[in-house]
């Protein structure tokens, strides 16, 4: 994620920025308090964003692509396989959606390194 922001700063999109800060810090963070959920919303909301601002199709791709590079890195999760009582069915979802494998956030964050 934070290669991405690099990117639209350094692109100059701060339209976009500042909307996705909005999404992830005052959304996310502040009222849901669940900001993997929201950065997933983030990463598909880009694309639509350099689309509407009427941004050159080569920012349009390269945003589809962050996205779809970033979304490939939450299911692939450093290549940490999930726990032998998670089917892969039940842990992907969670892993795109939330960026962890179990339902609860509580329990993932308070996870020792051997789980």
């Amino acid at each position: 994620v934070a290669t991405a922001i690099g990117l639209i700063v350094g692109l100059f999109l701060w339209q976009e920025m500042v909307i996705l800060g909005v999404v992830i810090g005052i959304v996310g963070k502040m009222i849901y308090k669940e900001t993997g959920l929201w950065t997933f919303v983030a990463l598909i909301v880009l694309p639509v964003l350099t689309f509407v601002f009427d941004r050159p199709a080569e920012i349009v791709v390269m945003s589809v692509c962050i996205g779809l590079i970033l979304m490939a890195k939450r299911l692939t999760a450093n290549w940490e396989r999930p726990s032998d009582d998670a089917s892969l069915v039940a842990v992907l979802p969670r892993r795109l959606l939330w960026d962890r494998d179990v339902v609860g956030k509580t329990p993932w964050t308070e996870r020792s390194p051997s789980q």
